[in-house]
């Protein structure tokens, strides 16, 4: 393999193209962003939008690609996915990328192969939302059909705060929006690999979840305190991956797991896990890189071996409260901190923390120590010896 493609050239293609140059690869890149940072990279590099899957692989022909980079983004699978089938290349193929694009249809598929899911309802507008509600129940989860990063999830506890959704303008007319049980538990999120047909589980993450209404992710915990119930996590993505019809990809999905140990699945996708997780977490765990071990199975059509359980860490954001920074303290040298980046700076004005972008604009920092729960005591060390002053407005 001498010759790969990066389908984007945004922010998150820029690790995978480091690697793939660091391993003597050339590195062909596609943005409708002329001034996407990847261009400067990449050795070759064309403004084409990668919505335009006949442009793509048109380029991609040309070049004779022979594998396209995995990336921690989601909203480019459907391209890679036709790359892929056109060129005929190991990777993600047309029917799985259309599934893990859309959220109703993966839904649909996983139900029919009896995987766990939540009820679910779609709708296209607000004036919708109250039936879907009762069909499903409250506590409810009000989320865009497409999208990732947390964007747009409401949680909902009852029905006065689903109408508050449905009066604030948070769905907007026309658009598809699905309404889903709230399924109860703790959430794990899991990373693994399907490579040659073998099934391979990398992290298996205990997730700490903001209050509601929001569902975004403050801290993982690795690895999982409750060993029984990450293994019916990862039982769960490895029955939705196969039902999905994954092939030759990394796999990134969030798993609820009840107070009985039962799983279900709340989202799976054919791609490398978040940047923090493919940049700072698997490596502070494994101490290798994730990319690396996704091209070389591409290359030579074998399985993704098993890292192992790698050490104790904990990663977690700054738990920042809204308003303005006022001060910044040093950073703190407390047991165990492996990592830390503090992004807020004085005059910053934050918004609750609702997404992923409100939690990258604060910052994280990294833990270990013997096991999960020193790993986890040492970020709490960490985080209350960070001295942020906030003016609430």
């Amino acid at each position: 393999m001498r010759r790969v493609l990066a389908v984007g050239a945004g922010p998150e293609q820029l690790h995978p193209i480091r690697i793939a140059k660091a391993a003597g690869l050339e590195v062909a890149a596609v943005d409708r962003d002329p001034a996407a940072p990847g261009f400067a990279l990449a050795d070759i590099s064309r403004p084409i939008d990668v919505a335009d899957k006949a442009a793509v692989i048109a380029f991609a022909r040309d070049l004779g690609v022979e594998a396209v980079l995995p990336a921690p983004i989601g909203r480019f699978l459907t391209t890679v996915a036709a790359v892929n089938a056109a060129l005929g290349l190991r990777g993600i193929q047309p029917d799985a990328g259309a599934a893990c694009a859309d959220k109703r249809l993966a839904h649909g598929i996983l139900s029919a192969a009896g995987v766990p899911v939540a009820a679910q309802a779609a709708i296209d507008g607000p004036e919708q939302l109250a039936a879907a509600v009762a069909a499903v129940g409250v506590p409810c989860v009000v989320k865009p059909t497409f999208g990732s990063g947390s964007r747009g999830v409401a949680l909902c506890a009852t029905a006065d705060e689903v109408e508050a959704v449905a009066a604030s303008g948070h769905i907007g007319p026309g658009e598809a929006w699905l309404v889903e049980a709230a399924l109860q538990g703790t959430e794990y999120g899991v990373d693994a690999a399907i490579y040659a047909g073998v099934f391979t589980g990398l992290l298996v993450r205990e997730k700490v979840m903001t209050p509601a209404p929001s569902r975004q992710e403050l801290t993982y915990i690795h690895p999982a305190r409750v060993p029984h119930e990450a293994s019916a996590a990862l039982a769960a993505v490895e029955g939705a991956a196969r039902a999905i019809g994954l092939t030759d990809c990394l796999i990134n999905a969030d798993v609820m797991v009840d107070a009985a140990g039962r799983a279900s699945l709340i989202e799976i996708s054919g791609r490398a896990p978040g940047n923090n997780i493919t940049t700072r977490i698997y490596p502070a765990i494994h101490g290798d890189d994730l990319i690396t071990a996704a091209l070389k199975a591409l290359e030579t059509g074998k399985p993704l071996p098993h890292p192992g359980e790698g050490r104790p860490v904990v990663f977690a954001f700054l738990p920042t409260p809204p308003g303005r920074v006022l001060s910044v303290g040093a950073t703190p040298d407390t047991p165990g901190l492996l990592d830390i980046e503090v992004r807020l700076r004085p005059g910053d004005v934050l918004d609750v923390l609702r997404t992923g972008t409100d939690a990258m604009a604060r910052g994280w920092l990294m833990a270990t120590g013997r096991d999960s729960e020193e790993a986890l005591a040492n970020s709490r060390k960490a985080l209350a010896a960070l001295e942020i002053e906030i003016e609430r407005l």
